[in-house]
């Protein structure tokens, strides 16, 4: 979500939840999304051209579209995210907020698919930890420095707009796990998509590693791990050393 949304991108208008629910799902999916999923909203759509379409072989991003889901359990809301990013085309970000105003927020990077453009391929998908928007939040005082609409830097297409807030929002609430996270937000990987992509992948086994080695009682696998988070935490301050 972008924080200072230009009036010109708001639309602010529910939607019918039903629409939100796949019939290709399966009973139990379809049934967990129905409990769950008590209101949707659509906050506004990023289009036109000032920031500019982008029409590639694997991607088609006309528009960036910001929904509001409100849910009856926060946990619930990585499970819908990646339900709902794999039935919508459009590149989306989802901002998902229970009854106790917990938020998470919920983002996919996907691909036209090679044989049939009219259909995708999510490659990945990702939430942030919940946070709330009170001043008294760390992590909403960063959203509003770092996610400002004004302060994405990359504006050569709408989906490497897209993915810059995608690895910053990602950051931001995981950076008790990344020591210089500020450094990455600061580098210039931003003006490079596949830095973006390498950086995002670099970031998730990094915390994957952190979340296993905090379950794991044997010295010989800590040790392994520690190896690889060695391994990676040098790969990411390569990337934005240079």
């Amino acid at each position: 979500m972008y924080y200072n949304l230009p009036e010109k991108y708001k639309i602010n208008k529910v939607l019918n939840k039903s629409n939100f629910i796949p019939k290709e799902e399966t009973t139990a999916n379809k049934k967990r999304l129905r409990e769950n999923i008590l209101k949707v909203k659509i906050l506004g759509q990023i289009e036109g051209e000032k920031i500019p379409t982008c029409l590639e072989k694997n991607h088609n991003v006309m528009v960036i579209m910001l929904l509001e889901i409100k849910i009856k359990n926060i946990g619930q809301a990585e499970f819908i995210n990646s339900i709902i990013q794999r039935k919508l085309k459009v590149f989306t970000i989802i901002k998902f907020i229970d009854e106790e105003e917990n938020i998470i927020l919920g983002y996919g990077y996907k691909r036209l698919k090679e044989i049939n453009k009219e259909e995708i391929i999510l490659e990945k998908t990702i939430v942030t930890q919940k946070y709330r928007e009170s001043i008294l939040d760390e992590e909403f005082s960063f959203y509003g420095k770092y996610l400002d609409f004004e302060e994405i830097r990359n504006r050569n297409n709408k989906l490497d707009f897209y993915l810059e807030s995608m690895l910053k929002a990602y950051l931001i609430f995981n950076k008790d796990y990344i020591k210089k996270w500020k450094s990455v937000i600061d580098s210039n990987i931003f003006y490079s998509r596949k830095s973006i992509l390498e950086v995002m992948d670099i970031i998730i086994q990094i915390i994957n590693l952190k979340n296993k080695e905090k379950k794991i009682k044997l010295t010989s696998e800590k040790m392994k791990i520690n190896k690889n988070l060695v391994k990676l935490l040098k790969e990411l301050e390569e990337f934005t050393s240079g």
